[in-house]
């Protein structure tokens, strides 16, 4: 499938990517942090999750949950 998007669609398109990513790496970071510390556990990790999907959803909306989805 090949998308030829208007430039409107294509910031559109970047701007939830890039929100994606942020995402992805925020989340990466703080679980890689606790767990070098020996302090992550299931309920820090899923305290980190909620934290970052209440943060991002208003951008990305139900998008923001499967990217912590992913995560774990």
């Amino acid at each position: 499938m090949r998308l030829f998007p208007n430039r409107y669609e294509q910031e559109t398109l970047f701007d939830i990517g890039l929100a994606c990513a942020r995402l992805w790496n925020e989340l990466n970071y703080e679980k890689r942090r606790a767990f070098f510390n020996g302090e992550l556990t299931i309920m820090k990790r899923d305290e980190t999750n909620k934290k970052y999907y209440h943060r991002y959803k208003g951008v990305l909306g139900v998008n923001a949950g499967q990217v912590v989805n992913k995560n774990d």
